[in-house]
């Protein structure tokens, strides 16, 4: 997610595409979408969710990892 603290990192605008890439949805992770899984949690939809990791990021967690290209 496009955020001040990415601006901060070296490569950070290459991270961002390549996150994009290997993402199932092939889409960035949006404000947008945390913030509706917040809201889900918050919400009466989300009374009985417990110790749970909810991953909000276009499906990169469930994707494999790039080779690294040096190796």
């Amino acid at each position: 997610m496009r955020t001040l603290s990415l601006a901060g990192i070296s490569g950070g605008r290459g991270l961002i595409s390549q996150g994009r890439a290997m993402s199932a949805m092939k889409e960035d992770t949006s404000m947008e979408g945390v913030a509706g899984a917040a809201l889900w949690l918050c919400s009466d939809l989300g009374f009985s969710t417990t110790g749970e990791v909810i991953h909000v990021d276009a499906g990169f967690h469930m994707m494999s990892m790039a080779a690294d290209e040096e190796g």
